[in-house]
């Protein structure tokens, strides 16, 4: 790989940019002479903006996600355990040639506060209410449009209320790809710290994210929804 990245070059310390690679190759390869770089940040810049073709595969990932859920829902009973109920959704999607999910974000009663806990072994109770990573988070959906600035969507977005904070998703919204990436939309109370600006521009797969719990309390809701 080092003679490869000279012979493009035309120089042994070459500049070579890495997403993922195991550290002892990294460090083998700086070793060689080449300066390594951290190009994650780079990478999803490129992948901000969709091509037709990954349109079509977000679409039909859509389709068989919708199928799925749909499954799912009517599943819903109680005594069944999270897991058990989850997987109705994974086997629907492998099913239909579906590959990667990256968490099992569904969760029952108590522990559907706080987010981000993966689906268990507990026994979904009469009453509980079950949520799962997806919805419709509307407001902020009717905000979005070409050209409109990351900070000005900060600004027309819906502030959580003060009481939820605590426990509020990491952002308002994000780009979509095989996971999140960029860009990303901050919270107003995070723009200071964590916001960069940009511009909304066709092309971009965006998801507008919400998660409403009280810090402690014993219930939650999450909400997202992709355009």
């Amino acid at each position: 790989m080092a003679n490869l990245a000279a012979s493009l070059v035309g120089k042994r310390n070459a500049t070579l940019g890495l997403e993922r690679m195991n550290a002892n190759v990294a460090i083998a390869l700086k070793e060689l002479g080449l300066d390594i770089v951290d190009v994650q940040q780079a990478i999803e810049t490129v992948r901000t903006f969709k091509s037709p073709e990954e349109v079509k595969c977000i679409v039909a990932s859509l389709r068989a996600t919708e199928f799925a859920v749909g499954r799912l829902r009517d599943a819903v009973s109680p005594g069944l355990a999270e897991n058990q109920l989850w997987s109705v959704m994974h086997k629907s999607l492998i099913e239909q040639n579906g590959d990667y999910v990256e968490t099992r974000l569904l969760t029952a009663g108590p522990r559907a506060n706080t987010w981000f806990q993966e689906s268990a072994s507990y026994a979904i109770s009469k009453n509980d209410l079950v949520v799962l990573d997806t919805d419709v988070a509307n407001h902020n959906m009717r905000i979005l449009g070409p050209d409109l600035t990351f900070g000005d969507y900060t600004d027309l977005a819906w502030d959580i209320p003060e009481q939820y904070w605590a426990n509020r998703y990491f952002v308002s919204a994000h780009g979509c790809g095989l996971t999140e990436e960029d860009p990303y939309l901050h919270h107003r109370g995070d723009l200071p710290d964590s916001g960069y600006d940009g511009v909304i521009e066709p092309g971009m797969v965006l998801c507008v994210e919400s998660y409403i719990g009280n810090e402690g309390g014993t219930q939650g809701v999450k909400l997202e929804r992709q355009s």
